[in-house]
């Protein structure tokens, strides 16, 4: 385990977000820990890129995803 100091400003942020996207205050920060890393480890990639691919892949991980068909419209 691990404690880390923040700042009350930046700790009511999480908490707001934490709520709204229906997570635990652990949840949201590792989800923040995870997006950052991503980004310094693709400083190329723009933030939304690397969000959205990471949210992708969780719906991948639960199964929420559908084949994509090239040249197929429906």
């Amino acid at each position: 385990m691990l404690t880390v100091r923040i700042p009350k400003e930046l700790e009511k942020k999480i908490r707001a977000r934490a709520k709204v996207n229906n997570r635990t205050i652990s949840e949201q920060l590792r989800e923040y820990l995870l997006i950052v890393t991503a980004a310094e480890e693709n400083d190329d990639l723009p933030f939304s890129f690397i969000k959205d691919t990471l949210e992708a892949k969780k719906e991948i991980e639960n199964g929420i995803f559908s084949d994509y068909k090239f040249g197929i419209l429906k």
